[in-house]
């Protein structure tokens, strides 16, 4: 953790984005300032804040925040919630960035749509096995239900058998003519 002895912002490195490390505020609930990040990947920073503006997710959450910059003072910069910067840079035209951190831009989006696509098909897959999990205890349920039916049936016949049993006991008249 980096405290800059003269300013009252707080900052830890989250991430290194072309060797430079990009800082966020605690204070701040780790709010990252853009402009180290366009300036490490070449990107235009009014460029990129125009398009953060213009988009209705990214202009609820940025703005400008005390933050600590790349010479230790403290400045506004435009800021991103930190995780929001990830799917921020997972939108930026690899061909619009510098040569030499491209394949690495590249290489950044994959891996985040690498990993959205674990979570997506992850969840299909695991609501597929809950869902075939679900078939089985029906049709077991199913089997039971017909199983309890057919004894409860043969109950009540055993039980009217019984019965007629017990009544012929109680029936001792004689008959004379049957």
């Amino acid at each position: 953790m980096e405290k800059n002895v003269n300013q009252t912002v707080t900052t830890i490195v989250v991430a290194k984005v072309n060797g430079v490390d990009i800082l966020a505020s605690q204070v701040e609930l780790g709010l990252v300032p853009i402009k180290p990040i366009c300036e490490a990947l070449g990107v235009d920073l009014k460029t990129q804040r125009e398009k953060l503006n213009s988009n209705p997710l990214y202009s609820q959450l940025g703005g400008l925040s005390p933050s600590v910059a790349a010479d230790g003072k403290e400045r506004e910069m435009y800021c991103l919630p930190f995780e929001y910067c990830m799917a921020w840079m997972l939108g930026i035209n690899s061909a619009n960035v510098k040569e030499e951190i491209r394949e690495k831009l590249l290489d950044y989006q994959r891996a985040c749509v690498e990993v959205l696509k674990r979570h997506f098909i992850g969840n299909v897959r695991k609501q597929a096995e809950i869902n075939q999990l679900e078939i089985k205890s029906l049709e077991r349920i199913n089997e039971l239900t017909e199983s309890k039916n057919r004894i409860n049936s043969e109950l009540k016949d055993e039980k009217e058998r019984l019965q007629k049993i017990r009544n012929e006991r109680f029936n001792t008249e004689p008959s004379l003519f049957d």
